[in-house]
């Protein structure tokens, strides 16, 4: 079967001249909804509002890289995980980070590989031991 859940309904009680409150809160099931509306095509409906929504955020939605989240990168060098911070010096510029990998050059390739594959749409580009990442 499939689960399906909708927002809480709210019961209204009349208690004029005493303290206001909410009310219980029901739950209601697919089958008592299904005495209400016809439940297939409400789940069609909400299936293309989802899938709409997923189209409408590939093509519109774009996120900004935050040098937080640079910093938070995990790098697996010689068999052991370590956050970007631990094994490079980070430099802020305006619009570039600058990332010194003279303490651990043979890193490097570790390095290149966690920040393309993190999924923050970064383009490292390689200088000797520093590495530029232009921030969107």
């Amino acid at each position: 079967t499939r689960q399906f859940s909708v927002s809480l309904v709210l019961e209204k009680t009349k208690n004029r001249g005493e303290k206001k409150s909410v009310g219980k809160a029901t739950k209601i099931d697919l089958n008592e909804l299904s005495e209400f509306l016809n439940t297939d095509k409400f789940i069609q409906q909400l299936d293309n509002a989802i899938e709409d929504m997923k189209k409408n955020f590939v093509a519109h939605l774009s996120l900004r890289s935050s040098v937080g989240s640079i910093e938070q990168i995990v790098v697996n060098f010689e068999g052991d995980d370590f956050m970007l911070q631990e094994l490079v010096q980070i430099s802020r510029k305006p619009k570039i980070v600058v990332l010194n990998v003279t303490t651990f050059p043979q890193a490097i390739p570790q390095v290149l590989d966690a920040i393309s594959k993190s999924g923050l749409n970064l383009n490292p580009q390689q200088d000797g031991t520093t590495i530029y990442i232009p921030v969107p």
